[in-house]
């Protein structure tokens, strides 16, 4: 069990964890969500976004091709698969594009990076702003657009550009990881987002950063969570626990699928699983099946079922893989 810090007051219990248990029955991948959506890039620079099986590794369908505008800022399919929504780079700033599954029609969604589609598919989220500081949740439906300026707990340096953004199963919570990229500020600069609570970027380097934004609430909506992980994270959604992501964490020799409860009496890290240090590229919406990358100049794509604490049912899909990102 790891020590955590939480900053600021936590409303309800949060569950930042893999969707599954050990004592839990899993489903198989492929009955969990049937597809996946990767992209993959040639030596022209010229990038596919495919529907590809999640069973046999074949593509499903072709649905566009980007020159040199396609970016890995983002990339969700939709809860009923019928949406893909990428990013790609503009003329002044990066936006977000819908691509129907069905058709193949692209339509402009918004300026914004780092995108996820809530459990519902009504809603998406992403980071927006001058530096992507700032949090934006657009109804898809109206158009109708909610902005949080998350400033104060990203500080200077931290930003959801390179960051990721999972919605949590509830619908109303999010959660959001910043990329601590941008370039520090001396200490006796004055900053008018540096305040004398922590921020994200005044997290130490064994520290992972997460800010959850609450919908429902009207005062102080956006809390962070300081967890004492070692090096890099990644969170999904996970669609089948009211109040959970999932939480993949790669130290470097080990590939670490934790359970993280926070309470109002405090809070701690379980490990469900320590997996060998290969690349988990997607976790399916219900948290026990996995995609991930083995071996190298070109890795293979595998898919296995997460179940008391091991991988099992692991076998191959792609045998020389060139994908970029995956949503699942």
């Amino acid at each position: 069990m790891r020590s955590l810090r939480v900053v600021g007051w936590v409303a309800l219990a949060l569950t930042v964890a893999a969707c599954t248990s050990s004592s839990r029955t899993v489903r198989r991948p492929e009955t969990t969500r049937s597809v996946f959506v990767g992209t993959s890039t040639d030596t022209g620079l010229s990038t596919s976004v495919n529907l590809y099986s999640a069973r046999t590794g074949r593509v499903v369908k072709q649905l566009a091709t980007f020159g040199e505008s396609f970016t890995n800022n983002g990339l969700a399919l939709s809860p009923d698969g019928r949406s893909v929504f990428v990013t790609l780079i503009g003329k002044s700033s990066l936006y977000i594009e819908r691509i129907s599954t069905t058709t193949g029609r692209r339509t402009f969604v918004a300026f914004g990076a780092q995108l996820a589609v809530s459990p519902d598919g009504r809603f998406l989220a992403y980071g927006t702003g001058g530096e992507y500081q700032e949090l934006a949740v657009k109804q898809l439906s109206s158009g109708k657009t909610t902005t949080f300026d998350l400033r104060s707990l990203t500080g200077n340096r931290a930003s959801f550009l390179g960051g990721q953004i999972a919605w949590l199963g509830n619908g109303y919570e999010i959660a959001l990881m910043p990329e601590d990229y941008l370039t520090p500020v001396s200490a006796s600069t004055s900053h008018p987002y540096l305040t004398k609570e922590a921020s994200c970027s005044q997290a130490r380097s064994d520290q992972l950063c997460l800010i959850v934004v609450n919908l429902r609430s009207s005062k102080s909506p956006a809390r962070m969570l300081l967890l004492s992980e070692p090096q890099q994270g990644q969170i999904s959604a996970c669609l089948s626990v009211p109040d959970a992501v999932d939480l993949v964490i790669w130290t470097g020799h080990h590939t670490l699928i934790e359970k993280v409860t926070i309470s109002g009496t405090g809070m701690h890290a379980v490990t469900l699983a320590d997996l060998s240090p290969d690349l988990v590229m997607a976790v399916s919406p219900s948290g026990d099946g996995m995609l991930y990358l083995v071996g190298h100049t070109p890795p293979a794509l595998w898919v296995a079922e997460l179940n008391g604490g091991q991988l099992v049912n692991a076998h191959l899909l792609v045998r020389s893989s060139k994908f970029g990102s995956i949503a699942w």
